[in-house]
C-alpha cells in the first residue's frame, strides 16, 4: 500500500509524535525511532518527543557526568538531545539521535500525522485540551496508556509510611498516614474520575484499601522511603544505589499527581500528596509530616 493511502490521499510521509517521555514513553520512543529510520520511504525520519521539562542534575556513574558541571541541575530535553539517553526515567538506554526532545507539546504535536500517548491516564485529558485545534484534522492516535487504576495513588501513601517508619514513629502515626492517604484517594478518584469511580472502588476491590495496606505494609516504595529515612540519604539516591536508576512508581505518580494538582490550583487540597512530593524534591523535610498531617486533619 502506497505511503499516501495511510494518510487519506495525503502526500506527505507520515510525521510521528511521541506525547510522554517517562520510562515506557521513552522505551516507545526508541522502538518508534528505530522504525522511522528503516522505513524512509513511510515516515519522516526525525520522531518528536514531548518532555515535561524538569533540572535534573546527571547522576555521577553516568557515563555523560561531566565534572566541571557536576550535579548543577540541567534541562532534561538538553541532556536527551545532546547525549540521547534520558537519565532519570530511561537511564543507561541509549537512545536514537533521530529522537528530539520538546519541552513544548504544542510544537511537539505540530504536523504530525501519527500521535502515540504515553502517559499517566490522569492527565490525557489535559493533554488532548491542550493539543486540540493544533493536530492536523487527519492526523490518528496511539494510545500505550493503562486504563483508570486508582491505586496508582496509594504508592504515594505507601512513600509517606515508609517517611514515618523509618523515623520510628511507631504504628499510630503510619495509621493516622494511612487514613489521610486513603481519604485522598477517594477524594482524588471522585473529584476527576467521578463518572467511573466510587467510595466502594476503594473498600470493595484489592485495588483499593487492601492495596493500600500491602503498600504500606512492605511494598517496594515503602522500603525505599524507610531506607533513605534511616539512612539520612534522599529517595533519589537509594532509587540510584538499589534499583539501579529505575524510579519508583512512587516517586513517579508523586511528580505527575502534582504538577496536574498544581495545574488546576488544588495542590493544597492534598496536603499528603503535596507533602510527598515536597519532601521527594527537597523543599519540605520528614519532620514536617506531623504538622502536615494536622493540617490535613484541621481540613476535614
Amino acid at each position: 500500500m502506497a505511503a499516501s493511502a495511510f494518510l487519506g490521499g495525503h502526500e506527505k510521509k507520515h510525521k510521528v509524535t511521541i506525547v510522554g517521555s517517562g520510562n515506557w514513553g521513552s522505551t516507545i520512543a526508541k522502538i518508534v525511532a528505530e522504525n522511522t529510520r528503516q522505513h524512509k520511504n513511510l515516515f519522516e525520519e526525525e520522531v518528536q518527543m514531548w518532555v515535561y521539562e524538569e533540572q535534573v542534575a546527571i547522576p555521577r556513574e553516568s557515563k555523560h557526568h561531566d565534572a566541571s558541571v557536576g550535579q548543577e541541575p540541567q534541562k532534561l530535553t538538553s541532556i536527551i538531545n545532546n547525549h540521547h539517553e534520558n537519565v532519570k526515567y530511561l537511564p543507561g538506554i541509549t537512545l536514537p539521535s533521530n529522537i528530539v526532545a520538546n519541552p513544548s507539546l504544542v510544537d511537539a504535536v505540530r504536523d504530525s500525522t501519527i500521535l502515540v500517548f504515553n502517559l499517566p491516564h490522569q492527565f490525557i485529558g489535559n493533554v488532548c485540551n491542550q493539543v486540540r485545534g493544533h493536530i492536523l484534522p487527519y492526523a490518528r492516535g496511539i494510545s500505550c496508556i493503562k486504563g483508570v487504576n486508582v491505586s496508582d495513588d496509594a504508592n504515594i501513601v505507601a512513600l509517606a509510611a515508609g517517611f514515618v517508619d523509618g523515623r520510628g514513629w511507631g504504628d499510630n502515626a503510619k495509621a493516622a498516614i494511612m487514613r489521610i492517604g486513603l481519604m485522598e484517594m477517594v477524594k482524588f478518584g471522585k473529584e476527576f474520575f467521578g463518572e467511573t469511580v466510587q467510595s466502594s472502588t476503594f473498600t470493595e476491590s484489592s485495588a483499593g484499601v487492601a492495596d493500600l495496606i500491602t503498600s504500606c505494609s512492605g511494598g517496594r516504595n515503602f522500603r525505599c522511603a524507610r531506607k533513605a529515612v534511616e539512612k539520612g540519604i534522599t529517595v533519589d539516591e537509594v532509587e540510584t544505589q538499589d534499583l539501579n536508576g529505575q524510579k519508583l512508581q512512587g516517586t513517579t505518580t508523586a511528580f505527575e499527581v502534582n504538577s496536574f494538582l498544581k495545574a488546576r490550583g488544588l495542590d493544597k487540597d492534598y496536603p499528603l500528596f503535596t507533602a510527598v512530593n515536597d519532601i521527594l524534591r527537597g523543599t519540605k523535610q520528614v519532620d514536617d509530616i506531623p504538622q502536615l498531617v494536622a493540617a490535613a486533619d484541621d481540613g476535614r
